[in-house]
């Protein structure tokens, strides 16, 4: 019941031609020792990316801190990650090969240059910081 109830809820938030398929098989490789399949997505309980009020660095940071809390294996992030994931981030995620969206730093690589987050950005957001009303430099 409640694996049909969320394979309804994956048709509805990925509608993309095959996105339902590649989710599942991405389910699958999870459950590498030949375990019953699982809903592994359950215990989910972080807030999903909108580009229009997160920052994708932070996000990640966030994630990975969570992951890593949770005692999460790293090769299952990958998975984690693609369910928290709308938008232009989602669409980055669905662009990539299948073996590299199972690929947590692959994927994380491939979002940052998504959105324009690399070393020149960070060097250019530097350089054009400036501290906030009340805040001290150190």
């Amino acid at each position: 019941m409640e694996l049909e109830q969320l394979e309804l809820k994956m048709k509805v938030e990925f509608p993309i031609k095959g996105g339902v398929d590649r989710m599942e098989n991405l389910m699958k490789m999870v459950n590498m020792q030949g375990q019953e399949r699982q809903v592994v997505l359950k215990n989910l309980k972080m807030p999903c990316f909108y580009e229009t009020v997160d920052d994708m660095y932070a996000f990640l940071h966030r994630f990975e801190v969570y992951a890593d809390s949770q005692r999460w294996k790293k090769r299952q992030w990958a998975v984690y990650l693609s369910a928290l994931l709308r938008g232009k981030a989602l669409d980055v995620y669905y662009r990539l090969p299948v073996k590299d969206a199972q690929d947590y730093e692959t994927l994380k690589d491939a979002l940052l240059k998504g959105f324009n987050l690399t070393e020149e950005s960070f060097k250019q957001r530097f350089k054009f910081a400036r501290a906030e009303t009340g805040e001290a430099c150190k």
